[in-house]
């Protein structure tokens, strides 16, 4: 099928009811589109259409996974666009020219301008995040100087002004715009990083940390106990296929729970260039501590709670120990680290700012963070110390 042909029957598709069995198909076909088409102006219509596509979009079951593929999309056709254009830069014996023949300046050009009022900015994004990380991500300088800027500035402007509308700001809006940033934030340059409102992003990073998106208040860990079942010789057996088992595998591979360990660096850094961080920052702790209470209370109803450390060899089934603790535990050692390295960078501001470091505040946050440490105790205390050194 030619890129016209294929062009009119994708433009049709996205304004189609949403169908789960066609989605991967279509966004295929667009992440094809997008290296093939020669006309910018066809690229601009792509985008345009498919971030305003029903079919991608109207949806109850719409969440980070999708917007994430967005992301990828976007990523992977800048990077084939970039590999392209080199091959036809080196094209010295005049073998037809590859892709659609769009240089990476004009082609990154081209899906900018079709990020219109279609559209919220949220999604708007996605779709520059994908085009920075493919561009500029693992070392590759596929755009010049000067629209390297202006894409980062781009970025920052739609991710700001998605945070500041309260119709986008939260739930995935929000959160889909965090994950772009978290993905893109090392390719930042620091006067653009300078930009970003910082006092939006604390109160939705902390909200899909420990929320539904993220480690939701540790509940993943209660609703496995009822798969733990105790076997003749008195041994722990949980089931790589019971329910509790994949509900956990759905929690770690969730978007920003995959990429946590960035994601609370982000959060750290955003904890250390507040302007007014004092509202801000006292909320990010009494969260953190609710976080930990509801994970040590979910920790406390679970069967392998009653195992001392020294034991766990000995109390579990083969497949419990090998495949299925390890996992929890390995969830657990995230949700703990990710914590630690945003209270540490909380007690370093106390450190510095004289409005959080007056008695009352800096005895509070101090206390929380203490009362917080040890309530993730139960996790730190099967760890040594070089556990922390490898992850900070």
């Amino acid at each position: 099928m030619s890129s016209d042909r294929m062009l009119t029957t994708v433009l049709g598709a996205y304004q189609k009811l949403p169908d789960p069995s066609m989605t991967s198909k279509i966004l295929g076909s667009t992440t094809s589109l997008l290296t093939t088409l020669t006309n910018p102006l066809n690229i601009t219509l792509l985008t345009s259409q498919l971030l305003a596509a029903p079919a991608i979009w109207a949806t109850h079951a719409l969440d980070l996974p999708t917007c994430l593929r967005i992301i990828s999309i976007y990523n992977t056709a800048a990077i084939t666009v970039l590999k392209q254009s080199q091959s036809n830069d080196s094209n010295l014996l005049g073998y037809p020219r590859r892709g659609g023949g769009l240089g990476p300046d004009e082609w990154a050009t081209a899906v900018v301008k079709g990020l219109d009022d279609k559209s919220p900015r949220w999604r708007h994004v996605l779709a520059i995040a994908g085009v920075l990380l493919g561009m500029g991500g693992q070392g590759r300088r596929g755009l010049s100087r000067g629209l390297r800027m202006s894409v980062e500035g781009a970025l920052i402007m739609a991710a700001n002004m998605a945070m500041e509308d309260p119709k986008e700001g939260f739930f995935v809006g929000g959160e889909a715009t965090l994950l772009a940033l978290n993905h893109t934030f090392d390719l930042l340059s620091e006067p653009a990083k300078r930009e970003i409102r910082f006092d939006l992003v604390l109160p939705i990073a902390v909200g899909a940390m420990v929320g539904p998106s993220g480690y939701e208040m540790g509940q993943f860990v209660g609703t496995i106990d009822a798969d733990v079942r105790v076997t003749p010789d008195n041994k722990l057996d949980w089931s790589q296929s019971s329910r509790g088992f994949l509900h956990l595998k759905e929690v770690t591979s969730r978007p920003l729970v995959s990429s946590m360990g960035p994601f609370s660096r982000l959060v750290a850094y955003t904890v250390e260039r507040l302007q007014a961080p004092k509202p801000e920052i006292l909320h990010l702790v009494e969260q953190l501590q609710r976080f930990s209470q509801e994970l040590l209370l979910q920790w406390r109803i679970n069967k392998f709670s009653a195992i001392d450390p020294s034991d766990l060899e000995a109390r579990l089934t083969p497949e419990t120990s090998r495949v299925t603790f390890p996992a929890l535990f390995q969830l657990l050692k995230s949700s703990m680290f990710a914590t630690v390295v945003i209270l540490r960078s909380v007690l370093g501001r106390v450190l510095v700012d004289p409005l959080l470091a007056t008695d009352t505040h800096a005895a509070s946050l101090s206390s929380s963070s203490l009362h917080t440490l040890r309530n993730l105790y139960f996790i730190s205390s099967r760890l040594g110390t070089a556990s922390f050194t490898a992850y900070t």
